[in-house]
């Protein structure tokens, strides 16, 4: 999932919107007039399931980086 939501709706519902999100997925933080202002991304999943190497974290960070510049490039077209 990857949602842009106004600032405003963020402050009163950051709990719901990370629970709802998965391991990369982001919410985009937008302004009044509709421009971005900031990325939340979901990292909950990496902290809870260590991984057992540091380039199996890497390569993890390396996924998600990607998937997170997917979703920012597809919310700012």
């Amino acid at each position: 999932m990857s949602v842009v939501v106004p600032v405003e709706t963020a402050k009163r519902e950051l709990d719901t919107l990370l629970d709802r999100l998965s391991l990369g997925e982001t919410v985009t933080l937008v302004d009044a007039d509709g421009h971005p202002r900031a990325l939340i991304v979901q990292l909950q999943s990496l902290a809870s399931h260590p991984t057992e190497s540091p380039e199996e974290w890497f390569a993890q960070l390396d996924d998600l980086a990607k998937r997170i510049d997917a979703a920012w490039t597809s919310d700012n077209r």
